[in-house]
């Protein structure tokens, strides 16, 4: 288990590296098929996870209170 925790911390270190190089200036970040939200431990604000599992949002929203999760996406965006 703790390797599986080591792997994921790595991959979301290379994931934020990339999302600076690539877009540095954005003021916001969708994960779409968020599960349970753990990305957004990583990513301070404008942060926006979307599942349509309400079971998984229900774990999100537990675990992490300061992001903003959702079951739909808005149209016209």
């Amino acid at each position: 288990m703790e390797r599986l925790i080591e792997d994921f911390i790595a991959d979301v270190e290379r994931l934020v590296a990339v999302l600076r190089a690539e877009a540095p200036n954005a003021k916001s970040v969708l994960d779409y098929g968020c599960w349970t939200g753990r990305l957004s431990a990583y990513i301070p604000s404008g942060y926006t996870g979307y599942d349509p599992s309400a079971a998984m949002l229900a774990v999100a929203r537990r675990e992490y209170p300061q992001a903003e999760f959702v079951d739909q996406l808005p149209t016209g965006r």
